[in-house]
């Protein structure tokens, strides 16, 4: 026998926030300039998406050093969890910045270019799961000058900011996308009668009522 049942979500969706802490981002060619760079703009890039709710970085900062995580930069997935509990954080955002490469001429490029890599992962404080990661790249060219009669290729000074705020947009609306179209697991909270109620997690793509078919 199927038999539908009203099921009422007490978390309505205009409420909803997820809230994400943006750990300072490493920069693994020496300088922590560009990684305060990216950091702050992903956290401006991030705070303009309504639905996303940014936590101060410097609490959680001071429980990873406490850890002993601030320095190592490894974040174990015991320890996930019991942060973001602690800090009513849904997830973590961290990674790093590799040491710039340089990119000869190949077809379709006629000049050489300078690559920054970023490399990072969204972690899910409940599960301590890795719900995204990915390594974003951009390659800004560069520019010809001449030095003692000879013809030189430099890297533009403003190539890193420019290559890190362009990465750190791309990296936001991958964010931004994967919250819209986050699918967790409901639980079910309790029921009253013939009414069910669901929590429904992170989920932003719930309406206030669902119909829904339980097989007895």
């Amino acid at each position: 026998l199927l038999m539908a049942l009203l099921v009422l979500l007490p978390l309505g969706r205009a409420e909803a926030e997820t809230s994400v802490t943006v750990l300072p981002f490493k920069n693994l060619a020496g300088s922590q300039e560009a990684a305060s760079l990216l950091t702050g703009q992903l956290m401006a890039d991030l705070s303009a998406d309504a639905n996303i709710c940014l936590v101060d970085r410097s609490n959680m900062k001071d429980i990873l050093d406490e850890q002993g995580l601030g320095k190592t930069g490894v974040i174990a997935k015991r320890t996930v969890a019991p942060m973001g509990k602690v800090q009513g954080v849904d997830y973590l955002l961290t990674g790093s910045i590799f040491r710039p490469q340089n990119v000869a001429p190949r077809k379709g490029v006629k000049y050489p270019a300078t690559r920054f890599d970023v490399s990072w992962k969204l972690i899910d404080t409940t599960t301590g799961q890795i719900i995204l990661a990915n390594t974003n790249s951009k390659e800004i060219a560069k520019i010809s000058i001449k030095k003692d009669g000879k013809r030189l290729w430099v890297t533009p000074s403003d190539a890193a900011g420019n290559a890190l705020t362009s990465i750190a947009s791309e990296i936001s609306q991958m964010i931004q996308q994967k919250m819209a179209q986050r699918i967790d697991i409901m639980h079910v909270a309790f029921v009253d009668g013939d009414v069910v109620y669901l929590d429904g997690g992170h989920n932003k793509n719930i309406d206030g009522k669902l119909q829904v078919q339980i097989e007895h």
